[in-house]
């Protein structure tokens, strides 16, 4: 149970972690617009 939840975990991370420094990426970027 320990090693599937740990499998779906990296499987998470990886199609995550793009999403998440695409959605930084943005923030950043409305910051500097609106300053």
């Amino acid at each position: 149970m320990a090693s599937t939840d740990k499998y779906i975990l990296k499987i998470i991370l990886k199609l995550y972690y793009p999403v998440i420094i695409i959605i930084d990426c943005h923030i950043s970027r409305n910051r500097h617009e609106s300053r």
